[in-house]
């Protein structure tokens, strides 16, 4: 007959149990979690073309969208922007760290760099965004011949989205065969919300779009879709 004792030993030894298989679990899926997004985000790099919904294909054909590049000392992601003939990235991140790294880089290998800083927390949006905009200097010969041009310009959160998609869309047109790259972190809220205007998609369209890679309708970014919208 158990006693007590041996009851509650028991019971601790149960609830040990469940708690040890409950953390192997959840830290795998940490693991796994981290492990996807890790890199480049490879898993979310892809042209808006290739996605299901093809409404827009001709006009998105040398548009990608994204996640961040993490800088760990290799060159990877800088040699998919190059091999997929990407001449300007969108940074749509309001966080700042490796944000000057990646635009050094990206301006050193004669690549367009433009900062919009959207953030996905809070109710609204902060009344104005500095918008910063790199524009890299000629190569003549593998060498830099003229200065890099970087302004940073103050402006509502809504006129700002408004440059930066205006901005997207004179690159689509004039760079021929060249592509444009938009990232925020994980390439899923705040990229698939410009995309979603960048195509100009109008009723549930763009929540679609939005959503695309398992993205969250944060509430900033659902009040700046609709001024924007509005102002569009």
């Amino acid at each position: 007959m158990m006693t007590k004792r041996n009851q509650s030993l028991s019971s601790s030894l149960f609830l040990a149990s469940i708690f040890s298989v409950c953390f192997f679990f959840s830290s795998q899926a940490v693991a796994s979690y981290s492990k996807n997004i890790s890199g480049f985000y490879l898993k979310h790099f892809a042209l808006m073309k290739d996605l299901k919904d093809t409404s827009c294909k001709p006009f998105l054909n040398r548009v990608y969208r994204g996640g961040q590049p993490v800088f760990d000392g290799s060159d990877t992601w800088l040699k998919k922007i190059k091999s997929s003939q990407i001449k300007t990235v969108f940074d749509l991140r309001s966080e700042t760290k490796n944000a000057a790294i990646e635009r050094d880089t990206l301006l050193k290998n004669g690549i367009g760099y433009v900062k919009l800083p959207l953030t996905t927390g809070g109710t609204i949006p902060s009344e104005y965004f500095d918008v910063e905009v790199a524009i890299p200097g000629n190569f003549a010969n593998g060498k830099q011949v003229s200065s890099h041009i970087i302004t940073k310009t103050r402006m509502t959160s809504t006129e700002a989205t408004i440059y930066v998609l205006e901005m997207m869309e004179e690159k689509i047109s004039l760079q021929g065969t060249d592509g444009i790259y938009l990232h925020c972190q994980r390439g899923e809220d705040r990229t698939g919300m410009m995309v979603a205007l960048l195509r100009d998609c109008t009723g549930t369209g763009w929540k679609t779009e939005f959503n695309s890679y398992g993205g969250v309708m944060y509430k900033p970014l659902q009040y700046l879709f609709t001024e924007v919208s509005k102002m569009r």
